[in-house]
């Protein structure tokens, strides 16, 4: 299920941003995958396909940095019941 889901990210990356990423441990800040605006969109993204809320405040750049970073955090606030509202 995890690899599936980072295989979703990836997929969410490329389709809805335009961003080509080469695995799911590729940095995306680093490599220049992600800029502050394409970030902004990616959790907007995120929580409308995933159905997750993001709080900026507890947010962990670090964790959002590779996909498989990204997967992780949907199964946490999945189990976490962490639902997207509105």
């Amino acid at each position: 299920m995890f690899l599936d889901l980072t295989q979703q990210v990836l997929a969410l990356l490329e389709q809805d941003l335009g961003v080509a990423v080469a695995s799911g441990r590729q940095d995306l800040f680093e490599s220049g995958a992600l800029d502050s605006l394409s970030f902004v969109n990616l959790l907007v993204e995120l929580e409308t396909a995933f159905g997750i809320a993001i709080a900026l405040d507890e947010l962990d750049f670090e964790q959002f940095s590779t996909a498989e970073g990204i997967a992780a955090y949907i199964v946490s606030a999945r189990a976490a019941g962490i639902a997207r509202t509105g």
